[in-house]
Parts: structure tokens; C-alpha cells; sequence
């Protein structure tokens, strides 16, 4: 009988620490996931309809350019964390026209966070591109 419980034993054991060594790989792959992702410095996007949106994580108190291929759209933030404030939004005044018509904004986030980007007022059809890139002081 003693036999028996010892050769019990040492069979379950491997398949215990086994489990507990699974259980912390998982436990680390989910905290890492889980982790913010860092803020963009730049990015491009292509909206195709007036439901679209993306998410892009931003980082408070830097200014972003944010310059639209079509000025008779509007562009929309919205901070995913409650109680986060909406970024600043202005039209970049010092910037030279474009050639091409396109339009550019300067958006500057209060807080670090996730942000998610809509363009309002597509036509169907078109192709609205968004590029953004993070201001380096001059």
C-alpha cells in the first residue's frame, strides 16, 4: 500500500509543477498583453467610409500634426479612458498652404491614453488619408 501512495506520488508531482510552470507562462503572456502599448510618433491611415475609426495611443502634453488630404471633412478624437479630457484641436495656422488642398491640425492630448480617431463627413466613395506625426521642437 505504501508503495502504491509513494509511486502515486511521484507520478503526480512532474504534472503539478508542470501545471504551475503553464500556469505562470500564461500569467505572464496575459500581463504582457495587458501592458499599454507606447504611444505613436507617427502614423498614416486611409478612412474609406464614415463609420471607420482607429485607435492610437497618444501621449499627453506633446503636439501632434495631424494633416488631412481633404478639408471638407472633420476630424473627431475621443479618449477611451472616462474622465479623460478631449485633446486640444486647433487648425495649424503657420504651416504653408498646400498644393494639394489638404488641411492640417495641430491636436495636443491633456493625458496619456488611447484615442479613438474618426473622420466625419466622407462622401461615399472617397478616400479620406489621415498622416500624424509628433511635433519636434524647433
Amino acid at each position: 500500500m505504501r508503495t502504491s501512495i509513494l509511486l502515486l506520488a511521484a507520478l503526480l508531482l512532474p504534472a503539478a509543477a508542470t501545471a504551475q510552470a503553464d500556469s505562470a507562462k500564461a500569467d505572464s503572456a496575459s500581463s504582457a498583453s495587458a501592458q499599454p502599448q507606447a504611444p505613436v510618433e507617427a502614423f498614416s491611415y486611409t478612412f474609406t467610409s464614415p463609420v471607420e475609426f482607429i485607435r492610437v495611443q497618444l501621449k499627453g502634453g506633446v503636439t501632434y500634426s495631424a494633416e488631412l488630404n481633404n478639408p471638407g471633412v472633420v476630424l473627431s478624437f475621443k479618449p477611451r479612458d472616462p474622465g479623460t479630457q478631449k485633446p486640444d484641436i486647433r487648425k495649424d495656422m503657420m504651416g504653408p498652404p498646400s498644393a494639394s488642398g489638404a488641411i492640417t491640425f495641430l491636436v495636443k492630448p491633456r493625458a496619456d491614453g488611447e484615442y479613438e480617431i474618426r473622420v466625419q463627413g466622407i462622401q461615399a466613395g472617397a478616400a479620406v488619408t489621415l498622416s500624424m506625426k509628433a511635433k519636434t521642437k524647433s
